[in-house]
């Protein structure tokens, strides 16, 4: 996988394999530095409402480069999800999903791809992870939660 950034244009490359051994290759490239300011991906996102993830979301995109190049790349994705879920219990499942892209992508050797595998009647990992450019290990996020008794 690789990461790339160069001014006045943003050019973002995630390439990796699947089990079944293909090749998946995701790019996108913008004239105005950034795919879109912080402000705009917050209102695409969370479409202008107010919502329990908009602050954490944008501390984090305010904070890292990468990040803000990560959730860019992958707004479609999370827009869906973010639309999708309504249940506090889920809104912290994602908050945790989120946070942990934010803090692998802290790391410049790890590249980040968001829910690599197509979807199949089972679910895929939320991440494939690359060390470097040559170990890839999946992600998968879990949030622990208390049993009433």
């Amino acid at each position: 996988m690789q990461l790339l950034f160069s001014s006045p244009r943003l050019e973002l490359r995630f390439a990796w394999k699947c089990s079944a051994g293909m090749r998946y290759t995701f790019a996108v490239c913008s004239g105005m530095g950034i795919a879109m300011l912080m402000d705009e991906l917050l209102a695409y996102l969370f479409e202008g409402q107010p919502h329990m993830l908009a602050t954490p979301l944008g501390t984090w995109l305010a904070d890292s480069r990468r990040f803000m190049a990560f959730v860019n790349a992958f707004h479609t994705k999370l827009r869906k999800k973010m639309r999708a879920t309504r249940e506090p219990e889920s809104l912290l499942d994602l908050r945790l999903e989120l946070e942990t892209a934010y803090l692998l992508l802290q790391e410049p050797a790890l590249s980040v791809v968001y829910e690599p595998l197509p979807i199949r009647q089972s679910r895929g990992p939320d991440f494939a992870v690359t060390f470097t450019t040559s170990t890839l290990f999946m992600v998968e996020v879990t949030r622990l939660r208390m049993v009433e008794e």
